[in-house]
């Protein structure tokens, strides 16, 4: 029985193969810790699984033309699953609540840091938007100022003003007048 390739090669290419998974396996434990510091969204985790997904697919494909002369071969992918799951089965347990620990930390790290920074544009953004609550109630008071029957401009304050106006006009169309000649 002849083999196109001796046992030996197949055995250590298999063994590589794990190890790459292993480097897969850390690659993975790198992409949680980036997503521990930063963001666990839903659409912010489903970004970094693709960014994973691809990347692992193009270090497998080029792993495969590297050290297996561009042959894909089942073993390969065997040995490369199973380096990552004997990994994370191993570690898991260890280096996740780590990575958790660790990630809590530099937020609040960099959370500390940056507040000096988040603090002056804080304060810059409400410079900017002092003018323009200014502009923005100068243009309310004008669509407020309503006019009165006779064309005169009222203002919000003088609501009493305009109602002793409107009650003298109402006097005086109903008062009768004082010189009126009663000859007939």
């Amino acid at each position: 029985m002849t083999y196109s390739e001796p046992l030996f090669n197949q055995i250590s290419r298999f063994a590589t193969s794990v190890g790459f998974g292993f480097v897969i396996c850390i690659l993975y434990y790198t992409v949680l810790f980036i997503r521990k510091i930063f963001s666990e969204k839903r659409c912010a985790v489903l970004i970094q699984d693709i960014f994973f997904g691809i990347t692992a697919t193009i270090m497998s494909f080029f792993y495969m033309i590297i050290y297996n002369n561009g042959e894909v071969r089942l073993n390969l992918l065997i040995g490369e699953i199973t380096g990552a799951a004997v990994l994370y089965c191993i570690s898991g347990k260890y280096i996740v609540p780590l990575i958790e620990k660790t990630a809590l930390i530099i937020r609040k790290l960099v959370i500390t840091v940056t507040l000096p920074a988040r603090l002056y544009i804080k304060a810059l953004s409400k410079l900017y938007k002092l003018p323009a609550k200014y502009i923005k109630e100068n243009k309310n008071k004008k669509k407020n100022n309503n006019t009165s029957q006779d064309g005169e401009a009222v203002k919000k304050g003088s609501k009493n003003k305009l109602k002793k106006k409107s009650e003298k006009r109402k006097n005086n169309t109903l008062k009768p007048l004082k010189n009126q000649n009663k000859s007939v």
